[in-house]
Formats: structure tokens, sequence, C-alpha cells
């Protein structure tokens, strides 16, 4: 799943799937990786996409410094990053 920029909310809060990953690119091919073990709830606005553990903010990540986000069952992003 990709995660588009949305111009017209505010914010948009996304559910939280415990056997998914996520794992962003950025622009510069850095790849920044999630286990479910390491987050409980993730949500982004116009600017930030926000990586959340027991209602603490452990990451924001800039969304003009991502390219593209992937939110997937392990098998799933196995298949993709071959």
């Amino acid at each position: 799943m990709s995660i588009v920029k949305n111009k017209f909310k505010e914010s948009i809060r996304l559910a939280f799937n415990s056997d998914k990953y996520i794992v962003i690119t950025f622009s510069d091919g850095v790849v920044c990786r999630y286990s479910p073990e390491e987050y409980t709830d993730y949500k982004y606005d116009r600017k930030f996409f926000i990586v959340i553990r027991y209602n603490q903010w452990i990451c924001c990540h800039n969304l003009n410094d991502i390219k593209h986000i992937d939110i997937a069952t392990l098998p799933d992003l196995e298949s993709r990053y071959e």
C-alpha cells in the first residue's frame, strides 16, 4: 500500500494491523523498516508520517523526504523487494 499525500483532509488516522510491517523508502534511497513488535499504531497528516508505540511517538518522518511507504505482511514485502 502506498500512502499518497492528501491535500483535502487535515489528517488521516490509519488502522493498526498487528501483523503488518512498515517499510519507508526515502528519496535518497535509504530504507527504514518497522516490525509489528516495534509499533502499535501509525498515522500521517499533511507533513509527517508518524509511528507510534503505546501512545508515544517513536518517530516522525517528513513526507517531503519520503518516496514510498509499504504497509504489508512479511510474505508480501519479500515478494516486492526480491
